[in-house]
């Protein structure tokens, strides 16, 4: 393998004609001609002979002095070092002015040849053309990568076995933008992609499509740039992505607003080309940016969204998997599963799941085809299969939906305030805290009386008016009742044995212990982070043998968020009903262990056909307990 390094602009930190001419206070000429050549408005030949003519009665020691001065790209310099057998710098500049420079980068290097007449000057007499010095090393057997930037290397990248279009020090021309395999616009970058080209590397890829045309959704442009809660669709997927060292984003149509849209994000992406986009699919971009990527590849649609809380385990890599959501798409690929949660098909008809489009990939596995990611993990079957919240975007049907999806995002607590602040105003009797559903108190505390006892201290979580604890006085030695609202904590009974602490569950903390705590009908209102740290400082809360209570409405296929205007309550209104599975799974990872969920109330009380109130009754889990 030979890597050709081109020298200005690429390896050096600045383009090295322009620094001759303001050395000899000749920028204005020089510069013209040279952002002329980069642009490709004049042939790099023309360009190049009339600058050196400019130029050559100057003496070329002088010239040399010059620029030995120019800072090269240490980090890249480094590389070189470490495989300077199979690297090699290739630069149209005349031999006699590099020479100083090029001692600094400690491999071959190839330039254009001249005369030095007795002046000291310069007179050329060859130009090197960077195709054919490719040509020589192919032919030779050697696979050739060739980096570069200006419109003289866009020759010998189209004819390069890798092209990669480097634009640390400026933009690429264009004509090496049609031609590259890749971009990088920051030093890390590159370096990564040289390591991976070098040798295959371990650890997780993570690869975004985004280089269709998205003709379906019909806002004529490409769906990473479609704007949702005032970012780009490409900003959100790479603000969840931040973790990851290596990201690719495989770009086509609208490549350049792409780029430049990305790189406000992130500066160390590479970026793929997929040149044909027009006549290929996801399945070409993922093969395209899954060259040379670390050994695990996430294969990522540009249009996708995914939950920020369940990013985590998309990007777990390692294994293959498949990651699938509710069904939720107008038009979406499905995927049929077995007892044992395994993909086991896709169809185009219907399934138990809609494919969401997150799928890990050995890179050994992902070959060339012109279809869709999907025919790439068939032949996988049966595949382990990741139930997500997620929603991608195919028609302007699934973009609506898509906004009030990352809309939800920024819910949780905070936003159910401002309605029960207003309720907490003019509240008049305890039962008004129901929100006009019907009082199944006398449930709940027939529930709780299995756990009673005079020598056990309750805990009350979200106490509210009391309508839970006030019937159940006699049954506990002690109970402690926490509540955000004194206008609703005043209808709590007020007997010696019982505390009322006025905080709010975000913020409340106690050095107490408890045999029981119970928090119903108010973790719904909190999102999945606020909800996991009142879990894991339930189980810091609990004595030994204690029990943690929760009771509240849960999705029962998927997550269900209400937000907007209630026509019931004639206010607007708040709730995220996790899935049932989702939050059995939030307390576990707290520390706990979940008996089987209890139904606890008549199926008359139930009256949303996606939403159940369960009772979840958990306990420490002791080996959780020991290990931490």
């Amino acid at each position: 393998m030979k890597f050709i390094f081109d020298l200005d602009g690429t390896l050096t930190l600045r383009e090295t004609l322009p620094e001759i001419a303001r050395a000899f206070h000749m920028e204005d000429k020089i510069n013209a001609l040279t952002a002329q050549a980069i642009r490709g408005e004049i042939p790099f030949m023309e360009g190049f002979i009339r600058r050196v003519n400019l130029l050559a009665h100057l003496s070329v020691a002088d010239v040399a002095a010059v620029l030995e001065r120019v800072e090269v790209n240490q980090p890249l310099v480094e590389f070189i070092a470490k495989n300077a057998a199979d690297c090699v710098v290739a630069t149209g500049n005349f031999e006699g002015w590099i020479e100083g420079l090029c001692k600094k980068i400690p491999c071959e290097t190839v330039a254009s040849k001249g005369e030095v007449d007795i002046r000291g000057c310069v007179r050329l007499t060859q130009i090197l053309k960077k195709e054919d010095l490719v040509k020589a090393y192919q032919a030779r057997g050697e696979k050739v990568v060739f980096i570069g930037d200006g419109n003289n290397d866009a020759e010998a990248m189209r004819l390069a076995d890798v092209s990669i279009a480097c634009g640390i020090v400026h933009k690429p021309a264009p004509s090496v933008m049609q031609v590259a395999d890749y971009a990088v616009f920051d030093t890390a970058a590159l370096l990564r992609l040289l390591e991976q080209i070098h040798q295959p590397c371990a650890g997780v890829s993570v690869v975004i499509s985004a280089a269709g045309v998205g003709s379906r959704l019909g806002l004529g442009q490409t769906k990473s740039l479609i704007r949702l809660a005032d970012k780009s669709l490409i900003e959100i997927q790479l603000k969840q992505f931040s973790a990851v060292p290596d990201v690719r984003i495989v770009v086509g149509f609208q490549a350049q607003d792409l780029i430049d849209v990305a790189l406000q994000s992130r500066r160390d992406l590479v970026f793929v080309f997929n040149h044909d986009y027009f006549h290929t699919k996801t399945g070409a971009s993922l093969y395209l940016g899954a060259r040379h990527a670390n050994e695990w590849v996430v294969a990522w649609d540009g249009d996708l969204l995914v939950h920020p809380d369940d990013i985590e385990q998309c990007l777990s890599g390692g294994a293959n998997y498949v990651c699938v959501s509710q069904k939720a798409s107008e038009d979406t690929v499905f995927v049929k599963v077995d007892a044992q949660q395994r993909v086991m098909a896709f169809a185009d008809d219907d399934g138990d799941f809609e494919w969401s489009g997150p799928a890990c990939f050995h890179r050994s596995q992902v070959h060339f085809t012109s279809g869709h990611v999907y025919a790439l993990l068939e032949p996988l079957l049966p595949l382990p299969c990741k139930v997500i919240r997620a929603r991608d975007i195919d028609t302007y049907e699934d973009y609506k939906k898509a906004v009030n999806f990352v809309s939800s995002w920024q819910h949780g607590n905070a936003n159910i305030h401002k309605y029960y602040e207003q309720l907490a105003k003019k509240i008049h009797k305890p039962i008004e805290t129901r929100n006009k559903s019907p009082d199944f108190s006398a449930f709940d505390i027939d529930f709780i009386r299995r756990f009673s006892g005079q020598s056990k201290h309750l805990l009350d979580l979200g106490a509210g008016t009391g309508l839970l604890i006030n019937p159940l006085i006699k049954e506990f030695g002690r109970i402690t009742a926490v509540e955000k609202y004194p206008q609703f904590s005043r209808f709590i009974a007020r007997e010696p044995h019982v505390e009322l602490i006025d905080a709010d569950l975000n913020d409340f903390d106690t050095s107490e212990r408890f045999d029981l705590i119970t928090i119903f009908g108010v973790m719904n209102f909190f999102n999945r982070d606020e909800a996991l740290k009142l879990y894991r400082k339930a189980i810091r809360w609990l004595q030994p043998g204690g029990v943690l209570i929760l009771k509240h409405q849960m999705g029962i296929q998927e997550d269900v968020l209400v937000d907007g205007y209630s026509e019931e309550l004639g206010e607007k209104y708040y709730s995220e009903y996790r899935w049932i599975q989702r939050e059995i799974q939030l307390v576990a990872e707290a520390g706990f262990v979940v008996d089987e969920p209890v139904d606890i109330y008549p199926a008359a009380f139930n009256r949303w056909p996606n939403t159940h109130f369960y009772a979840l009754v958990c306990h420490p889990n002791l080996q959780s307990a020991l290990s931490s």
